[in-house]
């Protein structure tokens, strides 16, 4: 499964450059730690997460927000201070149910108008927008 997974080609170079702007970085997904492991191991980037918490690692699925809880508290950050980046109106409602603010990624599936009546702090094309969004491009 993790070898039919793949990263938009500008992720890393993304990852890489919070990294070294001293973002926590963490993951919070439905799919199974050691996929995700798996990915970040391949692409080089595993070591530039602090958190990474799997569908293993909760009872309850997003939305259920106890996952985005879990990696705010291992972060040692407060939700005031975290920004969740996805793809789908289910990650919307996990980071409004958290109480952290939301950016929509629009290179998933779902689009930009499927997100009408979530709270989504800024809409992003793709991942190498991010960047530019925080000034450092």
């Amino acid at each position: 499964m993790s070898d039919l997974t793949y990263l938009f080609k500008e992720t890393p170079k993304v990852i890489r450059l919070l990294n070294r702007n001293n973002f926590k970085l963490g993951i919070v997904s439905t799919k199974y730690r050691f996929r995700i492991e798996t990915i970040l191991r391949r692409e080089n980037i595993l070591n530039l997460f602090e958190v990474i918490i799997g569908g293993e690692d909760v009872r309850e699925l997003k939305p259920n927000p106890f996952g985005l809880i879990l990696a705010t508290k291992k972060l040692n950050l407060l939700p005031s201070d975290v920004v969740y980046i996805g793809d789908t109106t289910i990650d919307a409602e996990t980071a409004y149910r958290a109480g952290v603010s939301f950016l929509a990624i629009l290179s998933g599936v779902t689009p930009r108008c499927a997100f009408k009546g979530f709270q989504v702090k800024y809409f992003l094309a793709n991942i190498s927008t991010l960047p530019l969004l925080l000034g450092f491009e």
